[in-house]
């Protein structure tokens, strides 16, 4: 499997995840002998996306923190 893809299992298990915790809604159905499965975001979701990637950029915007010790 390529590093860039992920196992159905764990897909299922984070999915499973977000949605106990109100996150998302997944609908499942049969399409021939295919099981679809339709994400979507609640407005709960939503907002705690909107606020990780406001903390993310605050952080990225900080200037760098210069490791090396003063002399």
């Amino acid at each position: 499997m390529p590093s860039d893809e992920v196992s159905d299992s764990a897909l299922s298990q984070h999915l499973t995840t977000l949605e106990k915790a109100g996150y998302v809604t997944v609908r499942k159905a049969q399409t021939g002998r295919r099981t679809t499965t339709r994400l979507a975001a609640t407005p709960a979701g939503t907002a705690a996306f909107t606020s990780h990637i406001s903390i993310l950029n605050q952080i990225a915007a900080q200037p760098p923190h210069d490791a090396s010790p003063s002399t």
